[in-house]
């Protein structure tokens, strides 16, 4: 079998809600939609934790952000293994959190390359850039694309920006593109907004942060649109393996959060826009709603290089499950994409600090409270000195934003989501990947 390259690119707080390839149609993503239709596109991509620490160890080790760290013993991490096998691994990231993470030394080559952006939390005064190579997101990507033009087959080859969450810079016309004549200016202020809104916030207040926002996007996806422009004219494409997705996405108001805000975890923050552009001997493009979780990807690119990995064989990880979901260890999704398997990836479930959502292909019920109890007593009732839990239900997947609660409406459905959730809480908690017992048709399709 011809070793394929595989590139990660990995963009932080990358809202899937304004990308054109999600269903925007008033942003500019013309890049992200053209490899949206080259490529195996999911539209229920959860990520298992805000955390950016777990979800590389999700990503790297194939295991759920719920399972104990004892389990990390028994598992080889995907650089490790690329390289044990033949393939350049390489690191490149702006983002001292995946630079310093454990598991990131096992790359062969590891650059850090320094933002000139403030951090997420900072409070630096910036200005929007004069130009588009003097911007935070330009300096990441072009030492990708110089590191591409250099490169040798076959590799490994992780990017990690976090440039969506520290600056945005992008020159002043990226925002006024999208602003309408009786639209206030656009601000031309670099800093990201951290705040919750007043009950009664002026609506130009979050305009402001949308445009901006937004026109930082557009900035990026030229960036993208660059760097596709080095992987397509070196040749690589035709054996080249390559994914974008983002490891969190950001609030921009949907709950009256504006910024940097990953405590809680609504569909802003956890749902995700995932791409990934397969060679055409392994598998055509297309779309899918199954609910697919970091630790999956661990599985499937190791499944579609045709490696093997640590405690779990991949003919645990590869076998078609029907409604029963192999948990909590990363399951391929290749057999998704071949289009040799419809059906088992019908659920998820993110932990954050201070809330926690569980999804199924019709629901999403969120949790969320002061004192949230350990997973495996999720169903016990609070105590005294436990601050009550606030249950929120919404429908899926019509209810993209989550908006519209009802779980008063439905109490039987919060229950029995509720036990499907604790069962797989505490199948991550076994040293061993479990099958889940088929969801109740109602969590399925939304019936009675």
């Amino acid at each position: 079998m011809r070793r394929p390259n595989v590139i990660c690119l990995v963009i932080d707080r990358l809202h899937a809600g304004y990308l054109g390839a999600y269903g925007n149609t008033w942003t500019s993503t013309p890049a992200l939609d053209r490899f949206a239709a080259e490529s195996f596109v999911f539209d229920q991509a959860i990520i298992d934790s805000p955390q950016l620490d777990l979800i590389y160890r999700s990503l790297w080790l194939g295991l759920h952000a719920l399972c104990p760290q004892t389990c990390e013993l028994y598992r080889d991490s995907l650089p490790t293994i690329f390289s044990n096998n033949g393939w350049h691994t390489a690191l490149l990231t702006d983002e001292t959190v995946v630079a310093r993470h454990p598991l990131a030394a096992a790359f062969s080559e590891q650059v850090l390359i320094q933002a000139s952006g403030q951090s997420e939390q900072g409070r630096t005064s910036r200005q929007v850039a004069a130009m588009v190579d003097d911007t935070d997101a330009a300096m990441f990507f072009t030492s990708a694309k110089k590191w591409l033009e250099a490169a040798k087959s076959p590799f490994l080859l992780w990017l990690h920006t976090g440039t969506l969450g520290r600056a945005w810079d992008a020159p002043l016309e990226f925002r006024q593109q999208f602003a309408d004549e009786d639209d206030p200016a656009p601000s031309n202020s670099a800093n990201i907004p951290h705040r919750i809104l007043s009950k009664d916030y002026d609506p130009d207040e979050l305009l402001e942060a949308s445009h901006a926002y937004a026109g930082q996007i557009s900035l990026v996806d030229q960036m993208v649109e660059s760097l596709l422009e080095i992987v397509d004219g070196l040749g690589h494409a035709d054996n080249t393996e390559l994914v974008i997705f983002s490891p969190r996405g950001i609030s921009l108001g949907e709950h009256r959060w504006l910024g940097i805000y990953d405590e809680d975890t609504y569909a802003e923050v956890i749902h995700v826009p995932w791409m990934a552009r397969i060679p055409a001997n392994i598998c055509a493009s297309g779309r899918s709603q199954q609910l697919i979780q970091p630790a999956d990807w661990y599985a499937t690119i190791l499944d579609s290089c045709g490696l093997e990995y640590g405690a779990t064989t991949l003919d645990q990880a590869r076998r078609p499950v029907g409604k029963l979901a192999l948990t909590g260890y990363g399951r391929s999704f290749l057999p998704l994409i071949r289009g040799q398997q419809s059906t088992g990836f019908d659920r998820a479930c993110c932990l954050g600090s201070s809330g926690q959502t569980f999804i199924t292909p019709a629901w999403s019920l969120h949790l969320a409270s002061d004192n949230l109890p350990k997973p495996r007593d999720i169903s016990e009732k609070p105590t005294d000195n436990q601050a009550p839990q606030r249950v929120e239900l919404f429908v899926k997947p019509d209810d993209w934003f989550e908006v519209n609660e009802v779980s008063n409406r439905c109490t039987g459905t919060v229950e029995k989501m509720r036990g499907a959730m604790v069962e797989f809480m505490n199948a991550c908690q076994t040293s061993k990947p479990a099958l889940l017992a088929n969801l109740p048709d109602e969590l399925i399709d939304g019936s009675e």
